[in-house]
């Protein structure tokens, strides 16, 4: 990750040793070449020091009668220096204390084996090893963990992301005393600086006979990173031949989307049904809601958590609620509650 906390200076030369390793049952073979492998690769990335070698092995060190484990004294380094040139050295140690990792890093100077930055990172398992690396390079580099997360941070806002959602729906029209479970719901996600769109269908495996079926489509204009304001649209329609019920009904509102924190998406449609039928024992109705506020109008929220750049869960929550067109609001035809769970995976991609 190229960081622009760096300034633009003359760029060290430097070369990476061996790291020494100390305790037993670390699960990762040549540990000692393979922390400062991936060291190479983070720093490569971040761009303050001039790689001139990229792992200087402890069997052509000894060849050069020089060694590099524990105090580094000025000769040593002053000798690595001609011999290779470059103006400092990588060197470190991976510890393993009870089932801790710790990996100490430090870049010393050829010149006078100073001590140019150093620094230690901790993992409880091995499967930490790639991020704490990452965390490492750039503590080599002068930057602080809260520094890296605030960057970050950055990043993901200006990311697009594309996915694609799964989940399943259960549904309880409490005016009939009518529950089902809708277990096929397909969506598709666009996230990204400018705008947000959000669309799917709850798709019917029995033909709409006895269960639910719907379509729904989200656009919101983003503000800024944490809100956005849009519109929003669903199509609905459920039934059952056994109850002798037909409920279809079209609804529309504005979207609000409020983001709290990096990692969670809030989204809320305040919605009124604008064209709608209820056809029940033989008779119809047109019904509509206005534009109220809940509970006397439709509302729908979904509350989204990212648990990685490419994947995320969430819940999200519909009230529909319709009424014949010429009573009173407390006189409800339609009251239906739909719950659903979802996972939302895809692919994000850096905005320049």
């Amino acid at each position: 990750m190229s960081l622009n906390l760096i300034a633009k200076e003359n760029k060290l030369k430097i070369a990476v040793v061996e790291f020494e390793v100390y305790g037993e049952n670390i699960d990762v073979k040549d540990i000692s070449k393979v922390v400062p492998e991936m060291l190479i690769a983070e720093l490569d990335k971040i761009k303050k020091y001039d790689i001139e070698e990229r792992l200087l092995l402890s069997k052509v060190l000894e060849e050069q009668k020089l060694n590099l484990s524990g105090f580094i004294s000025s000769e040593v380094t002053n000798k690595v220096g001609q011999l290779y040139g470059v103006d400092a050295i990588v060197t470190g140690s991976i510890m393993k204390v009870s089932e801790e990792i710790y990996i100490n890093a430090r870049i010393v100077s050829v010149v006078k084996g100073e001590i140019i930055s150093s620094g230690k990172v901790m993992l409880k398992n091995i499967s930490q090893l790639s991020n704490q690396i990452e965390i490492l390079a750039n503590l080599l580099c002068g930057i602080t963990k809260e520094q890296l997360r605030e960057q970050k941070e950055i990043q993901q806002k200006k990311r697009t992301k594309e996915g694609i959602e799964y989940g399943i729906f259960f549904n309880d029209d409490i005016e009939r005393s009518w529950t089902k479970i809708s277990p096929l719901y397909l969506g598709y996600s666009h996230y990204s600086k400018l705008f947000d769109i959000n669309g799917g269908g709850i798709i019917p495996l029995d033909g709409i006979k006895e269960g639910l079926g719907g379509v729904f489509l989200n656009f919101v204009f983003n503000i800024n990173y944490y809100f956005g304001l849009g519109l929003g649209w669903i199509n609905l329609e459920y039934k059952s031949e056994s109850m002798n019920f037909d409920i279809h009904y079209n609804q529309a509102g504005i979207l609000i989307k409020f983001r709290p924190l990096n990692f969670l998406n809030l989204r809320f449609l305040f919605s009124a049904v604008i064209r709608g039928e209820i056809e029940e024992n033989k008779k119809k109705y047109s019904v509509t809601s206005g534009f109220r506020f809940p509970p006397h109008s439709g509302f729908c929220s979904t509350l989204e958590f990212r648990i990685s750049d490419d994947f995320s869960a969430g819940l999200k929550k519909y009230n529909f609620l319709a009424q014949e067109s010429d009573i009173k609001p407390e006189e409800i035809r339609s009251q239906l509650f739909s719950t659903g769970l979802f996972v939302n995976y895809g692919f994000t991609f850096a905005n320049k």
